[in-house]
Protein backbone atom coordinates (compact mmCIF):
# COMPACT_ATOMS: atom_id res chain seq x y z
CA UNK A 1 0.00 0.00 0.00
CA UNK A 2 1.57 3.15 -0.64
CA UNK A 3 1.96 6.02 1.87
CA UNK A 4 0.76 9.49 0.67
CA UNK A 5 2.23 12.82 1.92
CA UNK A 6 0.00 13.47 4.40
CA UNK A 7 0.80 9.31 6.26
CA UNK A 8 3.79 10.64 5.87
CA UNK A 9 3.82 13.64 7.81
CA UNK A 10 1.32 11.85 10.33
CA UNK A 11 3.59 8.96 10.52
CA UNK A 12 6.81 11.19 11.32
CA UNK A 13 4.18 13.30 14.43
CA UNK A 14 3.38 10.04 15.42
CA UNK A 15 6.91 8.66 15.60
CA UNK A 16 7.77 12.11 16.98
CA UNK A 17 5.23 11.57 19.93
CA UNK A 18 6.09 8.24 21.32
CA UNK A 19 9.75 8.97 21.33
CA UNK A 20 9.09 11.73 23.81
CA UNK A 21 6.75 9.93 25.22
CA UNK A 22 9.21 7.53 26.04
CA UNK A 23 11.93 9.64 26.96
CA UNK A 24 9.97 11.18 29.66
CA UNK A 25 8.65 7.84 31.57
CA UNK A 26 11.78 6.62 31.24
CA UNK A 27 13.05 9.56 32.48
CA UNK A 28 10.51 9.94 35.17
CA UNK A 29 11.59 5.88 36.14
CA UNK A 30 15.28 6.67 36.26
CA UNK A 31 14.29 9.68 38.71
CA UNK A 32 12.43 7.23 40.89
CA UNK A 33 15.43 4.64 40.86
CA UNK A 34 17.81 7.81 42.04
CA UNK A 35 15.51 8.80 44.80
CA UNK A 36 14.49 5.05 45.63
CA UNK A 37 10.75 6.40 45.25
CA UNK A 38 8.16 3.39 44.46
CA UNK A 39 5.62 5.88 42.67
CA UNK A 40 8.06 7.78 40.39
CA UNK A 41 8.43 4.28 39.05
CA UNK A 42 5.11 3.17 38.97
CA UNK A 43 4.20 6.86 37.57
CA UNK A 44 6.76 6.62 34.49
CA UNK A 45 5.92 3.18 33.67
CA UNK A 46 2.35 4.43 33.32
CA UNK A 47 3.75 7.27 30.99
CA UNK A 48 4.83 3.98 28.99
CA UNK A 49 1.86 1.87 28.57
CA UNK A 50 -0.65 5.05 27.91
CA UNK A 51 0.32 5.52 24.90
CA UNK A 52 -0.53 2.08 23.73
CA UNK A 53 -3.18 2.89 21.54
CA UNK A 54 -0.57 4.38 19.17
CA UNK A 55 2.19 1.96 19.01
CA UNK A 56 0.76 -0.33 16.45
CA UNK A 57 0.05 2.25 13.63
CA UNK A 58 3.75 4.07 14.40
CA UNK A 59 5.22 0.69 14.56
CA UNK A 60 3.98 -0.09 11.04
CA UNK A 61 4.63 3.25 9.85
CA UNK A 62 8.17 2.86 10.83
CA UNK A 63 8.36 -0.95 8.98
CA UNK A 64 7.02 0.50 6.15
CA UNK A 65 9.25 3.03 5.31
CA UNK A 66 12.35 1.08 6.63
CA UNK A 67 11.10 -2.17 4.77
CA UNK A 68 8.73 -1.72 3.17
CA UNK A 69 6.38 -4.16 5.02
CA UNK A 70 3.73 -3.13 7.34
CA UNK A 71 1.89 -4.95 10.04
CA UNK A 72 -1.34 -6.00 9.55
CA UNK A 73 -4.49 -4.63 10.88
CA UNK A 74 -4.64 -7.49 13.40
CA UNK A 75 -1.25 -7.55 14.59
CA UNK A 76 -1.61 -3.82 15.27
CA UNK A 77 -5.00 -4.34 17.38
CA UNK A 78 -2.89 -7.39 19.10
CA UNK A 79 0.12 -4.49 19.92
CA UNK A 80 -2.44 -1.42 20.74
CA UNK A 81 -4.95 -3.03 23.44
CA UNK A 82 -3.80 -5.44 25.99
CA UNK A 83 -1.86 -3.44 28.20
CA UNK A 84 -3.80 -0.75 28.87
CA UNK A 85 -4.92 -2.28 32.40
CA UNK A 86 -1.17 -2.72 33.53
CA UNK A 87 -0.56 0.59 33.02
CA UNK A 88 -3.78 2.05 34.76
CA UNK A 89 -2.86 -0.02 37.33
CA UNK A 90 0.53 1.74 37.94
CA UNK A 91 -1.35 4.81 38.17
CA UNK A 92 -3.72 4.00 40.30
CA UNK A 93 -1.08 1.95 42.75
CA UNK A 94 1.20 5.69 43.07
CA UNK A 95 -2.28 7.74 42.89
CA UNK A 96 -3.45 6.10 46.15
CA UNK A 97 -0.27 5.87 47.25
CA UNK A 98 -0.31 9.79 47.74
CA UNK A 99 -3.71 10.93 48.05
CA UNK A 100 -6.12 7.47 48.98
CA UNK A 101 -3.75 5.51 51.07
CA UNK A 102 -6.77 4.47 53.26
CA UNK A 103 -8.95 3.45 50.29
CA UNK A 104 -5.66 2.12 48.57
CA UNK A 105 -7.04 -1.74 48.70
CA UNK A 106 -10.23 -1.68 47.92
CA UNK A 107 -9.78 0.81 44.88
CA UNK A 108 -6.99 -1.33 43.55
CA UNK A 109 -9.08 -4.61 44.25
CA UNK A 110 -12.03 -3.49 42.14
CA UNK A 111 -9.47 -2.16 39.22
CA UNK A 112 -7.80 -5.76 39.29
CA UNK A 113 -11.47 -7.19 38.74
CA UNK A 114 -12.18 -4.91 36.28
CA UNK A 115 -8.78 -4.64 34.36
CA UNK A 116 -9.55 -9.04 34.19
CA UNK A 117 -12.40 -8.13 33.06
CA UNK A 118 -11.39 -6.06 30.16
CA UNK A 119 -8.77 -8.53 29.11
CA UNK A 120 -11.47 -11.24 28.87
CA UNK A 121 -13.58 -9.64 26.62
CA UNK A 122 -10.93 -8.19 24.44
CA UNK A 123 -9.33 -11.75 23.78
CA UNK A 124 -13.09 -12.95 23.37
CA UNK A 125 -13.53 -10.31 21.07
CA UNK A 126 -10.27 -10.44 19.37
CA UNK A 127 -10.43 -14.26 18.60
CA UNK A 128 -13.25 -13.72 17.21
CA UNK A 129 -12.64 -10.87 14.49
CA UNK A 130 -9.10 -10.30 14.80
CA UNK A 131 -9.42 -7.25 12.43
CA UNK A 132 -12.23 -5.80 14.97
CA UNK A 133 -13.70 -4.80 11.63
CA UNK A 134 -17.13 -6.59 11.81
CA UNK A 135 -19.75 -7.30 15.00
CA UNK A 136 -19.70 -8.61 17.31
CA UNK A 137 -23.41 -10.30 18.12
CA UNK A 138 -24.36 -7.55 16.44
CA UNK A 139 -22.19 -4.68 17.66
CA UNK A 140 -19.20 -3.13 16.08
CA UNK A 141 -16.29 -5.17 17.32
CA UNK A 142 -13.78 -2.37 17.57
CA UNK A 143 -16.38 -0.49 19.98
CA UNK A 144 -16.22 -2.83 22.65
CA UNK A 145 -12.35 -2.25 23.40
CA UNK A 146 -13.43 1.26 22.96
CA UNK A 147 -15.96 1.51 25.44
CA UNK A 148 -13.80 -0.08 27.76
CA UNK A 149 -10.61 2.40 27.02
CA UNK A 150 -13.36 5.44 26.97
CA UNK A 151 -13.91 4.31 30.92
CA UNK A 152 -10.06 3.95 31.47
CA UNK A 153 -9.66 7.52 30.31
CA UNK A 154 -12.41 8.60 32.99
CA UNK A 155 -11.09 6.79 35.19
CA UNK A 156 -7.62 8.66 34.90
CA UNK A 157 -9.77 11.94 34.44
CA UNK A 158 -10.92 12.01 38.21
CA UNK A 159 -7.65 10.16 39.56
CA UNK A 160 -5.89 13.47 38.32
CA UNK A 161 -8.40 15.74 38.97
CA UNK A 162 -8.32 14.20 42.43
CA UNK A 163 -4.70 14.32 42.60
CA UNK A 164 -4.41 18.25 41.27
CA UNK A 165 -7.15 19.68 43.70
CA UNK A 166 -4.24 18.43 46.38
CA UNK A 167 -1.87 19.92 45.03
CA UNK A 168 -3.76 23.62 44.22
CA UNK A 169 -4.89 23.35 47.92
CA UNK A 170 -1.21 23.95 48.76
CA UNK A 171 0.08 27.38 49.85
CA UNK A 172 3.51 26.70 48.40
CA UNK A 173 3.65 28.12 44.68
CA UNK A 174 5.50 25.48 43.09
CA UNK A 175 3.13 22.50 43.98
CA UNK A 176 0.47 24.78 43.23
CA UNK A 177 2.03 25.27 39.43
CA UNK A 178 2.41 21.66 39.57
CA UNK A 179 -1.11 21.06 39.87
CA UNK A 180 -1.63 23.64 37.29
CA UNK A 181 0.62 21.67 34.75
CA UNK A 182 -1.01 18.45 35.66
CA UNK A 183 -4.26 19.89 34.59
CA UNK A 184 -2.93 20.92 31.19
CA UNK A 185 -1.33 17.63 30.48
CA UNK A 186 -4.55 16.24 31.60
CA UNK A 187 -6.94 17.93 29.06
CA UNK A 188 -4.29 17.83 26.23
CA UNK A 189 -4.19 13.58 27.03
CA UNK A 190 -7.91 13.67 26.84
CA UNK A 191 -8.29 14.89 23.52
CA UNK A 192 -5.38 13.18 21.81
CA UNK A 193 -6.90 10.05 23.03
CA UNK A 194 -10.39 11.10 21.70
CA UNK A 195 -9.06 12.19 18.50
CA UNK A 196 -6.89 9.03 18.24
CA UNK A 197 -10.57 6.78 18.99
CA UNK A 198 -12.54 8.58 16.34
CA UNK A 199 -9.80 8.10 13.67
CA UNK A 200 -10.20 4.31 14.62
CA UNK A 201 -13.55 4.05 14.98
CA UNK A 202 -14.91 5.88 12.63
CA UNK A 203 -11.54 5.43 10.05
CA UNK A 204 -11.83 9.54 9.50
CA UNK A 205 -8.87 12.16 7.96
CA UNK A 206 -5.74 11.14 9.26
CA UNK A 207 -5.59 15.02 10.11
CA UNK A 208 -7.32 14.16 13.56
CA UNK A 209 -4.33 11.44 13.95
CA UNK A 210 -1.81 14.53 13.42
CA UNK A 211 -3.89 17.20 16.01
CA UNK A 212 -3.91 14.27 18.39
CA UNK A 213 -0.20 13.35 18.40
CA UNK A 214 0.67 16.95 18.75
CA UNK A 215 -1.60 16.81 21.84
CA UNK A 216 0.48 13.76 22.88
CA UNK A 217 3.73 15.72 22.85
CA UNK A 218 2.42 18.74 24.37
CA UNK A 219 0.53 16.55 27.22
CA UNK A 220 4.55 14.33 27.80
CA UNK A 221 6.24 17.69 28.40
CA UNK A 222 4.00 18.96 30.81
CA UNK A 223 3.16 15.63 33.13
CA UNK A 224 6.70 15.66 33.09
CA UNK A 225 7.12 19.15 34.38
CA UNK A 226 4.26 18.31 36.72
CA UNK A 227 6.58 16.15 38.38
CA UNK A 228 9.88 18.08 37.82
CA UNK A 229 9.18 22.02 37.75
CA UNK A 230 11.87 23.16 35.38
CA UNK A 231 14.18 25.93 36.66
CA UNK A 232 13.40 28.63 34.40
CA UNK A 233 9.58 28.34 35.92
CA UNK A 234 11.13 28.16 39.64
CA UNK A 235 12.45 31.57 39.07
CA UNK A 236 9.68 33.04 37.41
CA UNK A 237 7.42 32.10 40.93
Amino acid sequence: MPLYPHDIINGIFGVIALIVSFFIAIRIILRGFEFRNRDFILVGIAGLIVSEPFWGAIISFVLEISSGMALSIEIQNLINFPLIPLGLFSWLVAFTDLVYKKRQKIIIELFIIYGIIYEIVFFVVFANDPSLEGTFYGIKSRGIPTIFLVSFLIIILISVASFVRESLQSAHPEIKMKGKLLVVAMIFYSIAALLETIVLVFSISTVFQMIGRTFLIVSAITFLWGFFLPEWIKKRL
